[in-house]
């Protein structure tokens, strides 16, 4: 599985989605707005900022956007085979 996350340096809640992953120690591949554009059209992204779950084929599996913090993302994770740990 693949963690998404999409974000916008004129995002006033990205910064605290942000230190949530990194405080939650999840692996992501990171998207800025501004840098890949094409990112965000091909997964739909329209709210920032965006957690996009992927299983091991690429197809979505769950999509969190806007309240993005330690709290709802733990929430999000609950079920999902993945080791985090790594």
């Amino acid at each position: 599985m693949k963690i998404l996350f999409f974000s916008a340096s004129f995002c006033s809640q990205c910064p605290a989605a942000k230190k949530a992953i990194k405080n939650l120690k999840l692996d992501t591949i990171n998207f800025d707005a501004d840098e890949h554009p094409e990112e965000f059209k091909t997964y739909g992204i329209r709210s920032i900022p965006s957690i996009v779950l992927l299983d091991n084929n690429g197809q979505e599996v769950k999509r969190l956007t806007s309240k993005v913090n330690q709290d709802t993302i733990t929430e999000f994770l609950k079920g999902v085979d993945y080791d985090f740990s790594s």
